[in-house]
């Protein structure tokens, strides 16, 4: 379930501000209406995409799949213009009055910290999240962490401290260009850069558009280095399609119901594990029969 809410968040985030399909449909809806060729005045380089769309639209002409599509587009130019910075939508092209931004445009960044040796009683078994890249998967959500901080170990990462929501980016090692949400107030190691978002209203855009672009961030901090590395610097100035704000607001509102279905399936998933975890031992020692076992995981759901 949680793999098909992310793809329907995926497919939303591509169809809007990757492949830019209501541009098209914009355009192609303007040509027809004044008697024009359908991709008259479209850029060359755009014309295989404003093709697929032209598709799209001959074969779905008038369903309510194609209406309910269409509820958006006007909150999307029908034009394109051509961008100074190449590595933003189609080979340079984006749509009319977007413009390229930094990430530090959408947000604070963030370089995580790792507590002082000379605090030996930094970490415990229960307190603040310290995320680290091996507590990184393919989840959108860091719902499980190896190692929490203490009263003690957070008193030197005051400003290193992330709310609820901030994004948090891999930017060392193999596992580099990871991205994941944080759901709670949380740390994390010198190994992840984090954008706070200025406007939570952007978050889901933001958080989408670097989980996509993995394997650029690895190749970014590839080049010329043994060990992959981007640094605070470099990653804060990453190039990011700056959209219209009211457009990534509705981004966010339409997909805030898939992203928050996914953070609790994973906490009902982490209770069912940890229930596991308790009652197996018990079971295969023969210290809890089934009768009993039922008992106590009823005890512990509540």
């Amino acid at each position: 379930t949680n793999q098909t809410l992310e793809a329907m968040a995926q497919a939303l985030f591509k169809s809007w501000f990757v492949d830019f399909d209501p541009v098209f449909d914009n355009i192609i809806a303007h040509n027809l209406a004044h008697n024009n060729a359908p991709l008259h005045n479209i850029p060359e380089p755009l014309l295989p995409h404003a093709q697929r769309r032209l598709n799209v639209h001959n074969v779905g002409r008038g369903s309510a799949r194609q209406t309910a599509a269409h509820a958006f587009h006007h909150l999307f130019p029908q034009a394109f213009e051509q961008s100074d910075e190449p590595s933003v939508g189609i080979q340079g092209w984006i749509p009319k009055g977007w413009g390229v931004k930094k990430i530090k445009d959408f947000g604070r960044v963030v370089t995580g910290k790792t507590p002082p040796k000379s605090i030996t009683d930094a970490f415990t078994d229960v307190g603040f999240p310290f995320i680290t890249p091996t507590d990184i998967d393919n989840s959108i959500y860091v719902t499980k962490v190896n190692r929490s901080l203490s009263d003690a170990g957070i008193l030197p990462l005051a400003k290193n401290k992330l709310p609820s929501g901030s994004i948090c980016v891999t930017c060392i090692g193999s596992q580099m260009g990871k991205t994941v949400l944080s759901p709670g107030e949380a740390f994390t190691n010198q190994q992840i850069n984090s954008v706070i978002p200025y406007d939570v209203e952007n978050k889901n855009y933001l958080f989408m558009h670097l989980r996509e672009r993995r394997d650029e961030i690895f190749s970014l901090g590839a080049s010329g280095s043994t060990m992959p590395i981007l640094n605070k610097t470099s990653f804060e100035n990453m190039s990011i399609l700056g959209s219209k704000t009211t457009l990534m607001k509705q981004f966010t509102s339409l997909t805030d119901s898939y992203l928050n279905g996914i953070l609790e399936k994973e906490k009902q998933i982490s209770n069912l594990e940890s229930l596991r975890d308790t009652l197996l031992p018990k079971l295969i020692s023969g210290e809890l029969r089934i009768p009993e076992a039922v008992q106590a995981s009823e005890a512990l759901a509540k």
